[in-house]
């Protein structure tokens, strides 16, 4: 699905869009969704997925995979902002540019978050209680398995927030 359109309206014109979309939560299903200038609320919770790759570029992006079963993530906002909640196992890639990333999970959640840091990029990893070990980052009793929250993270001129207080969006 594409938006159709011949630009961007600037003095006067309207370009608002709304959209719902209602995707079958069996079987599993591939989604890829890109969104420029916009802002986008995915409400995936309860679906199947091979593979959720969302991309967003100047806008403000919530994905809310609550009770979804997610094979693999590729998530990515540039000059913008992105929320996204899991309560379930993930696995994939997370990165920020010149923007920010809340991560909403569970406090009970397993997971490891494998942090490419450098001196543009922030995170509160620390003061939610996980520990580090090089550039890996483990809540207390994580294992590696099936049930667990398994991610890399990228970030430049960029701000990561786990479990924003108030929650994501």
């Amino acid at each position: 699905i594409e938006a159709g359109g011949d630009g961007v309206a600037f003095f006067g014109g309207n370009r608002r869009q709304e959209w719902q979309v209602t995707l079958p939560t069996e079987p599993t299903v591939g989604l890829e969704v890109e969104t420029n200038a916009a802002e986008t609320r995915l409400d995936l919770a309860g679906m199947r997925l091979d593979e959720a790759a969302v991309s967003g570029n100047a806008g403000d992006v919530t994905i809310d995979l609550a009770d979804a079963e997610v094979a693999g993530v590729d998530l990515s906002v540039n000059a913008g902002s992105m929320a996204v909640i899991l309560d379930g196992a993930a696995r994939g890639a997370l990165s920020v540019n010149a923007g920010s990333l809340e991560l909403c999970v569970p406090e009970s959640a397993a997971m490891s978050l494998e942090v490419s840091e450098n001196v543009t990029f922030g995170h509160n990893l620390d003061e939610q209680g996980l520990s580090r070990s090089g550039e890996t980052w483990t809540t207390a009793g994580y294992a590696p398995g099936p049930a667990a929250i398994e991610l890399e993270v990228d970030g430049n001129a960029a701000s990561l927030t786990l479990n924003p207080e108030g929650g994501c969006r």
